[in-house]
């Protein structure tokens, strides 16, 4: 791009005087001379090349040299920030009237807004009746609106010894066993199984025993299978899952007397009692 010396600021006075009355400055020889050195250090900058008038007036701006010169001119006030008529518009200063006009244009649209709400909202026409407001007497009057209840809650169904079969209270073993029942036995467990399906909460709780037989060890362990052999059967027959096993092992310190003998206690002491917690 070709430029003449119309493009180019010079350092005769009449051109530094053009460049201080176009920014509004005074024409003084301290303003001069700081055109000048700003000039200088312009034109030593090959980053600004070329160094044309529209680039110094951007590089006046970056370097502040606005703020230094001397104003105002003709005793008006000057913003010392303002660039130049001719600086590029992105570097003016930001113009703050308009928010004037902008916020009266606001309330002037906020009154029209409300002018024209009162203007749509229906009126009486004439003859036609009034609302009517019920009198304190006639209110007082007027029966109360029905209360409406939230529905009960059934309780749940809580495990209780009464309930359950008398007959399945003491599960009787065969001896050395852990899962072969004594006759009559299977049929009890059973119907144990079922009452319990009739509740939804509670702790079961099942003492295994064996008979005496001078290994305490080993009856200790006998009892135990006993016990989780019958908590296993009841949750495979379904009890519910809010009922608690608890399974307790008491070997033979617990034994049980029947008429007949030694035999027939024995007999009765290999068992599975039945608790409720």
């Amino acid at each position: 791009m070709a430029f003449t010396d119309a493009d180019f600021i010079s350092k005769e006075e009449h051109e530094l005087d053009y460049v201080l009355r176009k920014w509004k400055k005074r024409g003084t020889a301290a303003n001069r001379a700081l055109l000048v050195e700003a000039l200088d250090r312009f034109n030593a900058d090959k980053a600004w090349e070329p160094h044309t008038r529209a680039r110094f007036y951007d590089f006046a701006e970056r370097d502040g040299l606005y703020g230094r010169l001397e104003g105002p001119v003709g005793g008006k006030t000057v913003d010392a920030a303002a660039a130049p008529a001719d600086a590029p518009a992105g570097k003016r200063r930001f113009r703050w009237w308009w928010l004037l006009v902008l916020a009266a244009l606001v309330v002037v649209a906020l009154l029209l807004l409300r002018y024209c709400g009162a203007c749509s909202s229906p009126s009486v026409p004439p003859g036609a009746p009034a609302d009517v407001t019920e009198s304190p007497a006639a209110a007082a009057a007027a029966p109360a609106p029905a209360a409406v209840s939230a529905p009960a809650v059934p309780a749940k169904r809580v495990l209780s010894l009464e309930a359950l079969p008398a007959t399945s209270l003491a599960i009787r073993f065969l001896p050395d066993s852990i899962e072969l029942l004594a006759p009559g036995s299977e049929a009890a467990l059973s119907a144990l199984a079922a009452a319990l399906a009739a509740f939804e909460e509670g702790t079961l709780v099942l003492v295994g025993h064996a008979a005496d037989v001078g290994r305490p060890e080993g009856e200790l362990r006998v009892s135990d299978g006993r016990a989780r052999f019958v908590a296993s059967y009841l949750r495979s027959a379904g009890v519910p899952e809010g009922i608690g096993l608890r399974i307790e092992a008491r070997g033979s310190a617990e034994p049980a007397t029947a008429p007949g003998g030694v035999e027939a206690s024995r007999a009765a002491s290999r068992r599975v009692e039945v608790l409720v917690e």
